[in-house]
């Protein structure tokens, strides 16, 4: 989840719900596939008072939105941790979809960041680009989404995945001392994404970058 600053004293949350099929809560305007449970709701707070002022469904019809990330334009990241080949009405998952803090969510997936199993965002605000985990067990990457306009994802991208300079293919799964540093390199993925729903390796997006010498984490979680 995160906070947003909504002026006088008060202050909008977009939280979460990491949930799989269901029914969509949101409104229709708002809702990615039907028959699926997970999304995130709004909530508004008077700082000054402590008071709950609303709270109000943002985007649903997605599955496992377990993190994501603020941008610095005021939005929330949603992020699928899932990576279904048809999902519960044969719509594809593992997407990022953008929340804005004081309306609907657009249920477009953004494409060009990739389909995989998500995690957490973080976003350059000088750059504009964004910073991805991946938590898919020891086929983990860590991507840099470099947009062709910053601050607008919608209009797309090119996707890296990171490569430690001068190791092919580094394993960094292992226990890793804190502090420890690498010059990185980054690879380009040539197609992030694939909505096909059967045939699709759910680590095609990883395997691509791995092929070019990229390195392998062990199920990436948070990003700042």
């Amino acid at each position: 989840m995160a906070a947003f600053d909504g002026g006088s004293g008060l202050v909008r949350l977009v939280r979460n719900h990491e949930r799989g099929a269901g029914a969509p809560f949101s409104p229709a305007a708002a809702v990615y596939d039907p028959l699926a449970g997970g999304g995130t709701t709004t909530l508004l707070f008077d700082s000054h008072k402590g008071d709950l002022l609303s709270a109000a469904p943002s985007i649903s019809g997605t599955i496992r939105n377990c993190a994501g990330g603020l941008t610095p334009w005021g939005t929330w990241l949603t992020c699928e941790e899932t990576f279904d080949h048809t999902g519960p009405s044969g719509r594809p998952h593992g997407y990022i979809f953008e929340v804005p803090a004081d309306g609907l969510g657009d249920p477009t997936p953004l494409r060009d960041m990739g389909r995989y199993s998500h995690e957490a965002v973080a976003v350059d605000p000088v750059t504009g680009y964004v910073y991805e985990t991946e938590d898919a067990g020891n086929s983990s990457g860590f991507y840099r989404f470099v947009p062709s306009v910053p601050g607008d994802l919608a209009a797309g991208g090119r996707l890296f995945m990171l490569k430690v300079a001068g190791i092919n293919q580094a394993n960094l799964t292992g226990v890793i001392a804190n502090g420890t540093t690498y010059d990185v390199e980054w690879k380009e993925i040539a197609s992030p994404d694939n909505a096909a729903a059967s045939g699709v390796a759910s680590n095609f997006v990883w395997a691509q970058g791995r092929a070019q010498g990229a390195a392998t984490f062990a199920r990436l979680e948070g990003a700042w």
